[in-house]
Formats: C-alpha cells, sequence, structure tokens
C-alpha cells in the first residue's frame, strides 16, 4: 500500500496528524474527519512539518490541522478518525475519543453584594451600595444545578465581593456536591478576622482553589491599598490557613493575586518568593489595574509608567517560580482611558448601582434560550451571577441580557440550550459537506 499516515490528536478543536502517498509523493492528499463514521470536515494535508521531512516522507508538506464544525463542541463523547479520500486507508493512532467543551467557560458569582474593605482600585463602585445582602440558600441550589456545565475551578463562589461576610458561608460552601467540588473556588481577602472553624472549613472543602488578594507586605502601604483592612489580621489569617492546609489531602490551591502599582511595584518580586516558599502558593498572579470612571482621579496619581511595568515584568520573569506566574498587563489605551476627563464627569453625574442596576429580579423575563444563543459566539458562555440570582452574560451588554435565576424551572438545560444554538448557528454558516 502505498499510503500512509497518522492521526497525532485534537487540540483546540482542531484534528492534528499528517497523510502521504507514496504513489503521488508531489501531490498533496485531501483528507476526511470522521465523526462516529460519517464525515463531518476535510483538509488538505499540505503543511510543512520539520519532523516529517527529517525522516523521509516526502518533502515534508503533507501535514494538517483540521477545524471542526462547532455544534460537536456541544455534543457528548465522539470518537474523531481520518481517512485519505478516494482510499479505503484510516490514519494510523485512531481513532481518538474527544470530549466536548465545557458550555459554560465559568460561572463568576457571588454569594452577598458588599465587601469589608474599601480599596481605592476596586472595580466595584460601592458608592450605591448600602447594606448587606445574601444570597439565600434556594438560590445557591439553583446555582448548583449548573456545576457539571462547567469545567475544574469554573464555578467562582465569589468574584467580586467577600464571600466570609455571609453568616452561612460554611454552610453553603458544605452544600457543594462532594463529587463536583473541584469545581469550585473563591476569592477572599482574609482582611476580617476568622476563627479557627472557618479556616479548617476553607481548608478541608475539597474545592478547587481559594483566591487570595494580596497587595504589600509593608503594613503603611497595604494600610493605603486595602482601606479598612490591617496587615496583622492578614497575616494571622493567612497563616492559620496555610497550617490547616498542610493537614489535608486533598487540600485546594492557593492562588495569589497582587494589583501592581507605583505604591508596591518594587516588594512584589519579594512577595512571589515569600508566597511560594512559607505560604505553599501554587500559582499566582500579577495585574494590571483595570479601568473603570470612578477610580479615574486615583489611578492617574498611582498608575505604573510604561518603563516601571516592563521593568517589574522582566524582573518576575528571572523569578525561579515563573513558570507558575500569570502577569496581566495594562489593556490597550487603558492609561488613555484614565485622562478621559469629561467620560469620569458624565459617569460620577449618573453612577448606579453596578453589575445588574436595582431593578426587581422578579419582573425579569425569561428569555428564549435559543433565540438568545444565535446571537451569541461560538465559544463557552461566560456567566456572571449575582446574590440575589440575576445573572449576566459577559459576552453581550447587561441592558440585552438578564435572567433571574430561581425562575428557571431547569438551569442546566436552559443554558445547554443557548449553547447549543450559539454553536449551530456558527455550523449553518460553513458550507455542508457531501457525505
Amino acid at each position: 500500500m502505498s499510503c500512509d499516515g497518522y492521526l497525532d490528536g485534537y487540540d483546540d478543536r482542531h484534528v492534528l496528524g499528517w497523510a502521504y502517498d507514496a504513489g503521488r509523493p508531489d501531490e498533496p492528499v485531501e483528507v476526511e474527519i470522521h465523526l462516529d463514521g460519517r464525515v463531518v470536515a476535510r483538509a488538505t494535508a499540505d503543511l510543512f512539518r520539520p519532523d516529517l521531512l527529517e525522516h523521509g516522507v516526502g518533502s515534508g508538506r503533507h501535514g494538517f490541522r483540521c477545524p471542526l464544525p462547532p455544534a460537536i463542541s456541544t455534543a457528548g463523547e465522539n470518537l474523531i478518525s481520518a481517512r485519505i479520500k478516494g482510499t479505503n486507508f484510516f490514519l494510523k493512532g485512531g481513532p481518538w475519543r474527544i470530549k466536548p467543551v465545557p458550555a459554560l467557560a465559568m460561572i463568576a458569582g457571588d454569594i452577598v453584594n458588599n465587601c469589608n474593605l474599601r480599596c481605592p482600585f476596586c472595580m466595584v463602585d460601592y458608592a450605591n451600595v448600602h447594606g448587606l445582602r445574601l444570597m439565600t440558600g434556594a438560590t445557591f441550589r439553583q446555582a448548583l444545578e449548573l456545576l457539571p456545565l462547567v469545567p475544574a475551578g469554573g464555578f467562582w463562589f465569589s468574584c467580586l465581593h467577600e464571600p466570609t461576610l455571609h453568616p452561612q458561608f460554611l454552610e453553603l460552601l458544605a452544600a457543594v456536591p462532594a463529587n463536583y467540588r473541584d469545581r469550585v473556588s473563591f476569592t477572599t481577602n482574609l482582611c476580617k478576622r476568622l476563627s479557627d472553624e472557618t479556616l479548617a472549613g476553607m481548608a478541608g472543602s475539597g474545592i478547587h482553589s481559594i483566591r487570595v488578594s494580596f497587595d504589600s507586605a509593608d503594613a503603611k502601604v497595604f494600610a493605603e491599598l486595602r482601606k479598612g483592612g490591617k496587615l496583622e489580621v492578614f497575616q494571622q489569617n493567612l497563616v492559620r490557613l496555610v497550617g490547616f492546609l498542610s493537614t489535608e489531602s486533598r487540600r485546594p490551591l492557593v492562588h495569589f493575586i497582587t494589583m501592581a502599582f507605583r505604591d508596591n511595584a518594587r516588594e512584589i518580586p519579594d512577595m512571589v518568593k515569600r508566597c511560594f516558599e512559607e505560604y505553599g502558593a501554587g500559582s499566582y498572579e500579577v495585574r494590571f489595574l483595570y479601568y473603570s470612571p470612578h477610580l479615574a482621579e486615583w489611578g492617574r496619581e498611582h498608575l505604573l509608567g510604561p518603563a516601571a511595568w516592563a521593568d517589574l515584568e522582566s524582573k518576575l520573569a528571572q523569578s525561579p517560580y515563573a513558570s507558575k506566574l500569570t502577569i496581566c498587563g495594562p489593556l490597550g489605551g487603558v492609561r488613555e482611558q484614565f485622562e478621559e476627563t469629561p467620560a469620569v464627569d458624565e459617569y460620577l453625574a449618573t453612577r448606579e448601582a453596578p453589575f445588574g442596576g436595582a431593578e426587581d429580579p422578579a419582573l425579569l423575563p425569561v428569555i428564549d434560550p435559543a433565540e438568545m444563543g444565535r446571537q451569541l459566539p461560538d465559544e463557552p458562555l461566560r456567566l456572571r451571577l449575582r446574590w440575589d440570582g440575576v445573572m449576566m452574560l459577559e459576552q453581550i451588554p447587561e441592558a440585552v441580557y438578564r435572567v433571574n435565576l430561581n425562575k428557571l424551572e431547569r438551569p442546566a438545560e436552559y443554558f445547554q440550550t443557548m449553547r447549543t444554538a450559539a454553536a449551530q448557528a456558527q455550523a449553518q454558516l460553513q458550507p455542508s459537506l457531501a457525505k
């Protein structure tokens, strides 16, 4: 047989491999991708691969990277194989079993509406947030219905606010089904005095990760950046949490987050080193300030300039823990945004409660998920969940889509339908394949 080839695998919804016909070595062959026995895509094997040339496979231009139709991402597990068109030769190495892309990339939720701190760089404008509102057990149970749709760590118990303010914090955490604990994570500032019971509960929760906000090891700088917090309290909580974690076999990953400013840039490399060596960090993230109009005045005075940010990046790249570091630099045009005074003045004159407005959730209509899905890009949904059950999509403006989670009879089915509709809408734009 003159045909040869190998199915290397599946990466980012693309089938990878190579195919070759020694009987016509100068002609690229066409490969048919089979899903459970039916042709779903085709590709020309004409990509250059040095390894093929090195091993004497023609000119080396016999590789392929074939995208799969969008709808496949929401199906069940599938068997993928590949055949050289016009022959009975299936590529070696197959078939591959591929798993679907999760319907939801993440759920950024919050079980409360407030925070114990008033950090000057916080993206939440708390000017019109009054009192403490709590997510009910009923709403939380509705949210747990979505756990099967998210990847590991994709269900954020908290994102914008401080979850330990909820008096039933541990009870809600314990309500997560054991087989889905690895889907859950949360963010905390550790600036509230926490009991041993609470910290032990966090450590023994079996969840995916605990994200800890940590912006300075200097008491004075910490007090400035963490308004309302004390470094002493933070350190006491952190040391005790680490102690409890050390006794757990299935302990959550500890992920530290530091916002970089003129105030703390010089100490960040040492903070990174200390968190890995003393506090058992599993990963670390350093971020540039995000823009929001209410931050403009403070941001103009504290933003790192281009040279200072580049210097910090260079030092972090030399860290022995660089492979476990994520550096989120400034978004395009963010420095210019902090100078837009007219936009800031307009915002301050009309500011409203953030993320969902002040409308009564009971009045929100249940929007048809298939209709909404057809308006979305073909990618896993990114949801934001408020304490009162109001859910939003990060892909589109809040004014376009809001839904009350408590009004959904089958939440998982609702959002799976939305995701499938998005994928199918894109698939219909592609030319159909003759079988």
